[in-house]
């Protein structure tokens, strides 16, 4: 069985992805935490519907953590 994604949190740390995404599974059922290496996963594969990805970004430049976020959100799109 595959599940659609229905939302996706980019979040500065861990604890701020795990915090936000933990709030959604009452509304979407399971969320999956990851780092910003966000994991191939096809549609066929998915057992989740949630998805909330911390980047370690907390204390890094402005315009690095924007690519960074960035980089992340495309690789989340492409699900």
């Amino acid at each position: 069985m595959s599940c659609e994604l229905e939302i996706a949190v980019i979040a500065d740390d861990l604890t701020g992805a795990a915090d936000t995404g933990v709030q959604f599974c009452s509304v979407v059922g399971s969320v999956y935490l990851t780092g910003p290496d966000v994991p191939e996963l096809s549609e066929n594969g998915r057992l989740f519907s949630g998805l909330a990805v911390f980047t370690n970004t907390r204390h890094v430049a402005a315009a690095a953590a924007g690519r960074i976020a960035g980089d992340v959100a495309m690789k989340i799109r492409s699900l």
